[in-house]
């Protein structure tokens, strides 16, 4: 299931993801997502009801935020994100691994806060 929601109208909005985000879905992620972008400055992401997700929903998802910088606009995700999710960034070998934009804004590389990916992205960085 696929919703989005301004929660600011013009400015901030939530694009939640729920389900399986597959290749069988692309189509509508993408124009969910581009409408989204369209609508406001600021889109969220949310990830955390994903229950599977395979190489083209990320590929998706990098598009996404390659076109809110392009556009001068922020394409961030949620903090909560399903285990489902990050087990499928660790399976493409996402972590760390963004060239696009500043190093603060890229999907890939979590903050600080509890994820299971950011302990593996700590454990890379310090050998």
């Amino acid at each position: 299931m696929i919703s989005f929601e301004e929660t600011k109208p013009g400015v901030e909005g939530v694009l939640t993801l729920s389900g399986e985000m597959t290749l069988e879905c692309a189509e509508e992620i993408k124009e969910s997502m581009l409408k989204a972008l369209s609508s406001v400055g600021h889109v969220t992401c949310d990830v955390k009801d994903v229950t599977e997700a395979d190489l083209s929903f990320l590929q998706m998802l990098c598009s996404a935020h390659k076109t809110s910088l392009s556009r001068r606009k922020m394409f961030t995700l949620s903090e909560a994100r399903s285990e489902q999710y990050e087990d499928a960034v660790q399976t493409a070998g996402l972590v760390l691994s963004c060239s696009v934009g500043e190093a603060d804004t890229c999907l890939w590389l979590l903050k600080k806060g509890g994820s299971k990916m950011e302990n593996i992205a700590e454990g890379a960085a310090n050998g």
